[in-house]
């Protein structure tokens, strides 16, 4: 009986914890917090967006330069004349001089032999009259390297660059300096000395060049004079060429073409002086 007394007591304690109310959505305010978060977060990346398309476009422009620099560095170094690819390639060639003589050559009147060889063109010349002419080299190019559809012709959007080519002698000793100057009263010894060092130089001056390769881009070709316009980006390589340069004269194509290339494997004026 003890035992019922105590369950009854302890039963009637236990207070009712009443029904419990339905789960409810968000509110109206709270929607609206959500949605002004989402589209704060969307604005900023949407803002980044752009930048990393341009950085992956600038990336990608400077990895096919840098192979394209490096293929025509070769390619004038070694006097390449068979690269079958690069009339593909090449749209445009201009030589010009100090004097304000211009000659250009589209791509239909451009052999391999043709591209070299005026991508070689000396920075300085004699003319008919024995005058130095102080050359300037370019040429449109389409890059090799890259997705397929940027090496069809027919495609307006590719990526072209510009290509200035400088090839000049390596002056190790200036000829005019006190070094090299023995038309003067001098002893035996020092004229000796300086006439070595004088034959020296022109050696090196006939068998040592510098290349140096200059790529601007992008290019794009408008307006009412077809005239190029050439982007704000660029890169230059440089190398020192040993070896001797041949002259050849091409009358393919649009005329009568100077062309140049570079002779690693001959020197000139090896003999003993």
């Amino acid at each position: 009986m003890k035992t019922g007394t105590y369950l009854s007591k302890g039963l009637s304690r236990i207070k009712p914890q009443g029904v419990l109310r339905s789960a409810g959505g968000f509110t109206m305010v709270e929607v609206a917090l959500s949605i002004g978060i989402v589209a704060f977060a969307m604005v900023a990346i949407l803002g980044v967006l752009p930048m990393g398309m341009e950085v992956k476009k600038t990336n990608r422009e400077e990895t096919i330069i840098n192979e394209e620099g490096r293929y025509w560095l070769e390619a004038i170094r070694s006097g390449s004349k068979r690269l079958h690819n690069i009339t593909n390639q090449v749209e445009l060639i201009i030589v010009s001089n100090h004097l304000g003589q211009v000659r250009q050559w589209g791509a239909g009147f451009l052999s391999q032999q043709d591209i070299v060889g005026l991508l070689s063109t000396p920075k300085y010349t004699l003319g008919n009259n024995g005058q130095v002419l102080t050359n300037f080299v370019g040429a449109v190019i389409r890059p090799a390297n890259g997705p397929a559809y940027e090496r069809d012709p027919d495609n307006e959007l590719v990526m072209r660059y510009f290509l200035s080519a400088s090839l000049v002698p390596y002056a190790a000793y200036p000829t005019n300096s006190v070094q090299t100057n023995f038309n003067v009263a001098l002893p035996d010894n020092e004229l000796m000395i300086r006439s070595n060092r004088w034959a020296f130089a022109q050696r090196l001056r006939g068998n040592l060049f510098d290349l140096e390769l200059t790529l601007q881009w992008p290019v794009t070709v408008g307006g009412s004079a077809n005239a190029l316009r050439i982007g704000n980006s660029r890169k230059s390589f440089r190398t020192l060429v040993g070896g001797s340069i041949t002259n050849l004269v091409s009358n393919r194509g649009r005329g009568a073409k100077d062309l140049y290339f570079l002779n690693p494997n001959v020197f000139q004026g090896l003999q003993q002086q």
